[in-house]
């Protein structure tokens, strides 16, 4: 330990104690940024083949280090280039800066996966939905009359089967329905794009208490009932297919009443009224 003329104790002269002081901050800051500049203008330079390139990325971390050193030299008797902490700074900037460039390919490639993997579960989840809850309006049916005893529809169709032009029917009964053979695919299938296959049959007519009193049945109905027939007998050895089945649905009629019938994509017939 040394004495001041007055007396006073100060610290011995040897060693550095650790400064962390806004002054002493600011120089690591720069001497940080100014390393990283001139490590890139160096590389951007190799790189290139031209010093060109690195021109103004080795001038900007010049600059930084200059400012670092002047404010080291204004700091105090503590310069930079004395201190085994700035030393020990300096060396670990560097060492991470060279892993940084080594590794940062490898972290790069890791992030473009993941944002990738990302990208393709949302597209992925967003298809699911699409294929559960997406369906097909396939005929549009409006109720001109119902008395509770006989119907009178008129029939437009949204798809290939059908009727061949807008037709009107009229059935003896208090509710209508729609006879639709259907292929329904198991969900593995559903998720890759397999949508139910049907064949409209014909409309039919129950009572108030679900007994059937009517049935309408278009011309190419027995043709593609065969087919499907068929279908249905061999369903369990046919790959992907759920089950081949005849539905029957039915809504009460209400006069003046839109109705559309819709096929779901993984299954199910759906006669909603028209919102419109």
């Amino acid at each position: 330990m040394g004495e001041t003329a007055g007396g006073n104790m100060r610290p011995s002269a040897t060693g550095y104690a650790l400064d962390l002081s806004s002054t002493t901050l600011g120089i690591l800051i720069l001497t940080a940024l100014g390393v990283f500049f001139l490590v890139r203008a160096v590389r951007e330079a190799v790189k290139s083949r031209s010093w060109k390139k690195g021109l103004l990325t080795g001038s900007i971390g010049t600059t930084l280090l200059i400012a670092a050193i002047i404010l080291a030299l204004i700091s105090g008797s503590r310069g930079l280039p004395g201190s085994s902490f700035y030393m020990i700074y300096l060396g670990s900037c560097a060492v991470l800066f060279i892993l940084w460039q080594f590794l940062r390919r490898i972290i790069g490639s890791l992030l473009v996966l993941a944002i990738a993997g990302m990208a393709l579960a949302l597209i992925l989840f967003i298809r699911s939905l699409v294929a559960f809850t997406g369906e097909s309006k396939i005929a549009t049916i409006t109720v001109l009359d119902s008395d509770k005893r006989t119907i009178t529809l008129h029939i437009e169709k949204n798809m290939d089967t059908g009727p061949d032009a807008p037709t009107l029917i009229t059935l003896q009964g208090a509710r209508f329905g729609t006879v639709i053979y259907q292929v329904v695919f198991d969900n593995s299938a559903v998720f890759l794009s397999a949508r139910t296959r049907y064949a409209w049959l014909g409309v039919t007519a129950f009572s108030m208490g679900a007994r059937q009193t009517d049935l309408h049945l278009f011309h190419d109905s027995f043709k593609r009932m065969t087919l499907f027939n068929a279908m249905e007998r061999k369903e369990i050895r046919l790959p992907f297919i759920r089950s081949v089945q005849l539905s029957m649905d039915s809504k009460i009629a209400e006069k003046g009443r839109v109705y559309e019938v819709l096929v779901k994509n993984n299954g199910g017939i759906i006669i909603s009224p028209s919102k419109k």
